[in-house]
């Protein structure tokens, strides 16, 4: 049995795929390991970051929006599926987007994620588009992009685990 592990996935966003996509130093993340967790930290202190877009309702997500609260960010979570947590019953997701709401986070779903990019202007600025599921645009200038789209088995077979050298069975 082989553990592939998982890799961050990287969803088709202008700006964050090609030879100058955004990353960390730019304020966008990915979130998978502890050391991204850290590089998100890391940009929060060294940006003074006080707006956040948060790519991703999910459960890692809905941490993330948290975190960013808590820290007095004001935050915008965008989903493209119809509710927040939409991998439980949609009952749950609206009940988890009540409580999203009065505590400050800008619950935007059934809204696609089309770029993200830097501000002309001087200073770490990023610009979020993305439209709704009724053609209307969104656009978002913040200090801070987390992107929680979920994870995928890792292609790299470098970096795989085989079980059965540090189980026995029988």
């Amino acid at each position: 049995m082989i553990g592939a592990g998982a890799v961050s996935v990287v969803p088709p966003i202008a700006g964050l795929t090609g030879p100058d996509a955004l990353g960390g130093a730019d304020g966008v993340h990915t979130l998978h390991t502890l050391g991204e967790v850290h590089a998100v930290m890391d940009t929060l202190h060294r940006r003074s970051a006080a707006t956040a877009v948060v790519v991703g309702a999910g459960y890692i997500g809905l941490e993330m929006a948290e975190a960013l609260t808590i820290r007095g960010c004001a935050v915008t979570q965008i989903e493209a599926l119809p509710e927040v947590l939409p991998t439980l019953d949609p009952e749950l997701g609206q009940l988890v987007r009540a409580e999203l709401e009065p505590h400050g986070v800008e619950v935007l779903t059934a809204t696609t994620v089309l770029s993200i990019t830097r501000t002309p202007a001087p200073g770490p600025a990023l610009v979020v588009r993305a439209e709704c599921a009724d053609g209307s645009s969104v656009s978002r200038t913040v200090d801070i992009v987390p992107v929680v789209v979920g994870v995928r088995p890792d292609p790299d077979p470098t970096r795989a685990t085989c079980l059965s050298d540090r189980f026995r069975v029988g």
